[in-house]
C-alpha cells in the first residue's frame, strides 16, 4: 500500500489516497514514515492527526480510535512452492 521509491519518496496506494481526500477537503497534508510498532502510540501523542495504512478494524481499536468505512479488504492466504523437492 505505501513503499519509498529509488529517490526516497514515500508513494503507492494509500499515499494517492491521502492525496486525493485532502485535496477534496481542502486540507493541507504531510506524509510521514512511521515504524508500525510505533504508529498508534504517535496518534496518541498527538504526533500526527491520521494514520493511513493497511490497519486492520479490530473491537479493541474501534473501541479507542474513529474509524472511516473500509476502502480496502484483504484476504489472507498462505502461499507455497508446488514441487518442491527435499
Amino acid at each position: 500500500m505505501e513503499m519509498k521509491d529509488k529517490n526516497g519518496t514515500i508513494t503507492g496506494y494509500g499515499i494517492d489516497m491521502m492525496k486525493a481526500i485532502s485535496q477534496e477537503a481542502g486540507l493541507k497534508i504531510k506524509i510521514i514514515n512511521v515504524a508500525w510498532d510505533d504508529i498508534f502510540k504517535g496518534l496518541e501523542e498527538g504526533k500526527y492527526d491520521a494514520i493511513m495504512s493497511s490497519v486492520s478494524i479490530t473491537p479493541e481499536r474501534k473501541d479507542k480510535y474513529d474509524f472511516s468505512n473500509s476502502y480496502f479488504s484483504a484476504g489472507q492466504i498462505l502461499v507455497i512452492l508446488l514441487n518442491r523437492r527435499a
